[in-house]
């Protein structure tokens, strides 16, 4: 079943996308050799907050990793 949004529901998502927009624009600037995971997420989340947005999974645990605003977790081979 297709369901509809209403007029309101997609004003939150096109706020929630403009959050996310400038996130990940702030992040390309800092991503760069030898900076850490944890440090972007500092940026992500600083930059969120600001925002008055919210990840949704906030220091969510998985697989016995704390994985915060991002949702980051590095795979070692």
């Amino acid at each position: 079943m297709i369901s509809l949004k209403s007029a309101r529901e997609i004003e939150i998502m096109r706020r929630a996308n403009v959050i996310v927009a400038e996130v990940l624009q702030a992040l390309k600037q800092k991503v760069a050799p030898g900076v850490t995971t944890l440090e972007l997420d500092a940026v992500a989340e600083e930059l969120t907050l600001k925002k008055k947005g919210d990840s949704g999974i906030q220091r969510l645990q998985c697989r016995g990793a704390d994985l915060s605003a991002l949702f980051v977790r590095i795979r070692e081979r």
